[in-house]
């Protein structure tokens, strides 16, 4: 035991009749345990189970709203402090202003957290929350006093090493898909190669089959000139044919004509070409 000032037990006595600041009732072991907020007050068990609505869970204290994670299967750390003063309280109260020194932790007297990062050499108290914008580790009254205000942003140690849990198995899962992902990729790239090592193959095809197309192309406009030459050339000749058995017919026919004038007497041509004309 060590003796401590009237001021130290009043704030001792004042901490542990300190009601829930949600329902105002008294803090107990069982319906109003007081339990801790990662921005560092208190609220009891029956309250914060009432507060939750929604994924979210509103501080009565002060202004933080904390989303999921934040659920009603997440596991709310109690404030042993309180809860030892309590029960300390209902099994003996000091006199003669001597009382046991609760700002320090005693091993038996203050339940131990399951999780925490030491004792607060400031306050003496667990330090079971981490202010992850200062990279600190703090207790109860560091949160309340310190890093309840913006830009920090406080979470029980609880979640931070839940976090950090989840965060290295993220790490090895995306990892895992970052190998997979990059075999992938070597197997397309090998794909791809193949595709254009077979597009360029196809694509020299295809000038060569053009080539042979134009090559084609000329001998056909050859052969259809030549063609129209030969077929020209017929006409032609089937033409001065025609014009020849033509002056032959004429011929024959201006010899028979000679012929039958033989055979007529002069006056009867006389007259007939008279009559003719």
């Amino acid at each position: 035991m060590a003796e401590v000032s009237t001021t130290q037990y009043s704030a001792c006595e004042k901490l542990s009749s300190m009601q829930c600041g949600g329902c105002e009732k008294q803090w107990d072991i069982s319906e109003h345990r007081p339990l801790v907020l990662p921005c560092g007050h208190c609220s009891c068990s029956s309250c914060i189970s009432t507060q939750r609505t929604a994924g979210k869970l509103i501080c009565r204290h002060c202004p933080h709203t904390f989303l999921e994670p934040w659920t009603p299967n997440t596991e709310t750390p109690v404030n042993y402090f309180i809860l030892e003063l309590i029960q300390s309280k209902d099994d003996s109260e000091p006199s003669n202003g001597i009382i046991p020194n609760t700002n320090i932790v005693v091993p038996g007297l203050v339940k131990e957290p399951e999780n925490h990062k030491g004792i607060c050499v400031n306050h003496k108290l667990y330090r079971i929350f981490r202010c992850t914008v200062c990279s600190e580790d703090i207790c109860q009254q560091c949160a309340e006093d310190s890093h309840s205000k913006e830009p920090c942003q406080v979470l029980s140690i609880n979640q931070d090493i839940n976090l950090n849990e989840l965060a290295s198995e993220s790490k090895k899962v995306v990892s895992k898909q970052s190998v997979v992902c990059q075999k992938r990729l070597e197997q397309i790239s090998k794909c791809k190669a193949l595709l254009d090592s077979e597009q360029k193959l196809i694509k020299e095809q295809i000038k060569t089959i053009q080539a042979e197309i134009n090559k084609h192309n000329q001998v056909y406009e050859a052969v259809v000139k030549e063609k129209e030459l030969l077929e020209l050339k017929i006409l032609r000749n089937n033409v001065a044919a025609l014009c020849s058995k033509s002056e032959a017919s004429c011929s024959n026919i201006e010899a028979q004509s000679k012929n039958v004038a033989q055979y007529i007497p002069d006056d009867t041509a006389s007259k007939y070409a008279q009559k003719v004309s």
